[in-house]
């Protein structure tokens, strides 16, 4: 049986039983127990466009995605892709953990890229009325949707397109 992909903030560490975990992010730091994967993090040029975006108040989270489902198709996070692949097709449970502190992160992007391909993903993140509905039965459909969110706090403008990543 495949093992199950986890989605956490980098201060879940402590709680996330065997679980292996990978550190996705664009910068490094050297923590016991953890393996460093930069190829599932978003590009320099990319994390800086949306750092300008976020710090503008300007919203960004729908070309975010445009821009790192383009980067999924490369090479180098084709690669490291299946490596997560083959762990999990071993039965080890992956962690994938970042900074990021809401849903609108590139982990929840590679969850979904993982939930389309059968695996189970879960999130530790998980916060009703907040979008990031997790994929937990793989006979249900694990198609993202589009919802209208009036919220401001996750980055979108009011009445701005959100993307919720997995339908129960």
């Amino acid at each position: 049986m495949p093992g199950k992909v986890i989605l956490a903030h980098i201060g879940q560490i402590g709680s996330l039983g065997t679980a292996e975990r990978w550190l996705i992010t664009r910068g490094y730091r050297s923590i016991p127990g953890v393996e460093y994967h930069p190829e599932l993090a978003p590009d320099p040029s990319l994390f800086r466009w949306m750092r300008e975006q976020k710090e503008k108040r300007q919203p960004w989270w729908e070309e975010y995605v445009r821009r790192f489902t383009a980067r999924m198709a490369t090479p180098a996070f084709e690669a490291a892709l299946h490596s997560l692949c083959c762990r999990l097709d071993q039965g080890r449970d992956v962690a994938l953990v970042c900074f990021c502190r809401t849903d609108q992160c590139h982990r929840y992007l590679v969850g979904q890229r993982l939930a389309a391909l059968g695996y189970v993903v879960e999130s530790m993140d998980f916060q009703p009325n907040k979008g990031n509905q997790v994929q937990t039965d793989r006979s249900t459909s694990k198609t993202p949707i589009q919802t209208q969110s009036p919220s401001t706090e996750s980055g979108t403008a009011g009445g701005g397109t959100q993307l919720r990543l997995f339908d129960w």
